[in-house]
């Protein structure tokens, strides 16, 4: 818990060191009455943040598991050609992918496909 200065300059010290994590600093931080903005900001002044991140990098991340995502209502329809409302969209851009992606130069990136179709290639 902090309570005091030396109490706050040791957990921000405990979570460069990653012996602390930032959601648990939060946690403390919230509880001695320092808004999250204000945790965040001594996290990030003093390099903690970015121990904490490099820390977190290293480890192996789980693998399995499962995903629960909450939506407003029920999906109405499956099909992408006919949906109209977003929690449709939603449902559809989880299980749908795209043939190819269009990257930061405007180029096409096969995805699904396994090459563009072009004259070069025969695809045209």
């Amino acid at each position: 818990m902090i309570r005091h200065h030396d109490d706050l300059v040791r957990s921000v010290k405990e979570v460069r060191e990653g012996r602390l994590s930032r959601r648990a600093f939060l946690g403390a931080a919230a509880a001695a009455g320092f808004s999250v903005t204000m945790a965040e900001r001594l996290l990030n002044t003093s390099g903690a943040a970015a121990a904490a991140r490099a820390a977190a990098r290293q480890e192996e991340p789980p693998q399995g598991g499962q995903v629960i995502v909450g939506l407003s209502q029920e999906p109405t329809i499956f099909n992408p050609l006919k949906s109209t409302l977003e929690v449709d969209r939603g449902v559809q851009f989880a299980i749908f992918d795209s043939l190819w992606r269009i990257d930061q130069d405007a180029a096409l990136i096969p995805n699904l496909a396994t090459e563009i179709p072009s004259v070069e290639n025969g695809g045209i």
